[in-house]
C-alpha cells in the first residue's frame, strides 16, 4: 500500500484539486509522531495486533480519501496512514524478528524487507493497469479492501 503514496495518491489528489500539502504534511508527521510517540504509548500491546491496526488504519484512510474528495478529508487520511504505517511496519518487524533465534533472523527479515521494496514498485505498476481498464477510485477502493483482508487475515496467523 505504501508504494502508492507518492505515486498514485498524488494523482488522485491533483485529479480532485486537492493540493498536495493538504495530505502529505499531515502524513508525514503522523508518521514520524507514531514512530517515535505514539509506538512509545503502544508498546505494551501484541505485536499482531498493532499490526492488524495498522492495516485498518490504512485501510481507513483510502477509504476516507475515496469518500469524501476533500481538502479536510485529505488532511485527516494523511494522519490516519501515517499512523498506521507507523503501526504496521515497525511492528511486523519486531514481531517477524522476535519469532527467531538471532542467528535465524536475518532471512526472515531480508525476505520481509525484499517484498517491502518490491510493493513499492510493484504497486504503482498494478495501479496503472487497473487505472487503464477502470479508474483511480477502483484502485484506491481494491487497495481498501486489500488492506482490511491483510488485517482479518492476520486472525489466523500465529504470535
Amino acid at each position: 500500500v505504501y508504494g502508492i503514496v507518492p505515486t498514485i495518491l498524488s494523482l488522485y489528489l491533483k485529479m480532485n484539486a486537492i493540493a498536495m500539502v493538504y495530505y502529505f504534511t499531515p502524513f508525514t508527521a503522523a508518521l514520524f509522531t507514531g514512530r517515535f510517540v505514539v509506538m512509545k504509548l503502544l508498546e505494551r500491546f501484541p505485536r499482531k495486533a498493532l499490526v492488524m491496526a495498522g492495516f485498518i488504519l490504512m485501510g481507513a484512510s483510502h477509504l476516507w480519501l475515496i469518500s469524501f474528495r476533500t481538502p479536510s478529508a485529505a488532511i485527516l487520511a494523511g494522519i490516519v496512514l501515517g499512523l498506521g504505517y507507523s503501526m504496521e511496519y515497525p511492528s511486523l518487524s519486531v514481531w517477524i524478528s522476535a519469532r527467531f533465534v538471532p542467528g535465524d533472523r536475518g532471512k526472515p527479515v531480508a525476505l520481509l524487507n525484499m517484498m517491502f521494496h518490491a510493493g513499492i514498485f510493484i504497486t504503482p505498476l498494478m495501479g496503472g493497469w487497473v487505472m487503464e481498464r477502470f479508474s483511480l477510485g477502483s484502485y484506491l477502493a481494491g487497495l481498501v479492501l486489500l488492506a482490511f483482508a491483510a488485517a482479518i487475515g492476520m486472525r489466523w496467523v500465529k504470535s
